[in-house]
This record gives structure tokens, sequence and C-alpha cells, in this order.
């Protein structure tokens, strides 16, 4: 048996953001087949969150589903985390994978596509795990947070600018969360 197969997250929960598509859902999934219960984040509470859900729960995993724009200008991150603290009062898993490519043509670019991308891919994510942070800390709490970066992060493509800017202050802040979290006990990785 390898090391993967045999990880077991029985008695773990864990706060999946982006989780009604993509890699989100691949993650959910995941979690739910090796025994985590889970608060689900998602944009709208649409067909792919119901459908993450019911997968989720098929494998036995007790499911809360939030709702909320991490893009939104006024979003501190401290809202989504007492709602999934109050949801799974053991929480002490984070997995970062709400994020969006909505880049134009560089010249065709907006202040508000680039602020958009920025809050939802960069911002909403550290927030969440400073409100995550400051909970555990002063609890003892050994959390682990996991962001999901992108080989744009380092290598770059066609009308793109927003989003590879975006994945590489995510690979930044993986790294300063690492060295800032680590002496609390809070593990931080990238994928």
């Amino acid at each position: 048996m390898s090391f993967l197969n045999s990880v077991d997250l029985s008695g773990r929960a864990t706060l999946i953001t982006g989780a009604s598509g993509g890699l989100g859902t691949a993650t959910a999934v995941e979690f739910a087949r090796r025994g985590a219960d889970l608060v689900l984040h998602g944009h709208a509470q649409d067909s792919g969150m119901r459908e993450v859900v019911a997968r989720c729960e098929a494998l036995g995993a007790r499911v809360t589903t939030i709702v909320s724009d991490l893009s939104g200008p006024g979003f501190d991150g401290a809202e989504l985390v007492d709602a999934a603290v109050e949801a799974e009062s053991g929480l002490d898993i984070f997995v970062s994978c709400a994020g969006a490519h909505i880049d134009l043509p560089f010249l065709d670019m907006t202040a508000e596509r680039f602020d958009r991308t920025w809050r939802l891919n960069v911002r909403s994510g550290y927030l969440i795990a400073l409100a995550l942070a400051r909970r555990w800390t002063p609890m003892g709490v050994a959390g682990r947070m996991v962001f999901v970066g992108s080989i744009n992060g380092d290598l770059s493509e066609e009308t793109s600018t927003a989003y590879d800017i975006s994945k590489a202050a995510v690979h930044g802040m993986v790294r300063a969360l690492c060295v800032e979290l680590a002496p609390r006990g809070i593990r931080v990785n990238g994928v």
C-alpha cells in the first residue's frame, strides 16, 4: 500500500473553497473518501454544488455548504470562518481551491477584472487563512492549510496577465505563511 492510499482523515473537518467545480470538487470527493467531514464553499447553490454534496454524502461524509462571493470587495474571511466553525467545531484543515481565469487580452483588460481576479485568487485565501490562524493559534490547533497554485505562477501565457500575476502571488503567499505559521504549529502547503 502506498503512502497516499494510507492517508486517513477520519475525525478531521475540512473547509474547501471553490468546491462546486474542477479541483475543488475533486478535492472534496477525495477528502470524503478518506473520512473527513466537510464544509464546502461555492459562489452559488447550483447544480455543481448539489452534485458534489451528493457524491460526498454517498461516501459517508457529513457536509455543510456555505455560499458567498469571495471576490467581493467587502469580503474579509472572518464571517466565512465563523460559519464554517459553527458547522464543524473541530475544523482543522483548509483547502483554498477557489480561483478563476477571467482575463482579456492585456490591452483590453479592465481594472475591475484585474481586481476581481486578485480578490478571488489571492486576497480571499489570505483572509481566510488569517481568520483561521487567529482562531487556531490560541487554542493550539495544529491546523493544515493547502493553497492551489498553478504552473502559471512560474510560466506565463498570452491573454493571462492577471491570472498569471495572481498565481505567482499565491506561490509567494504559501512561502510567507509557512514562515509565519510553522512556529505556531500550523502547516501550509501549495500544490
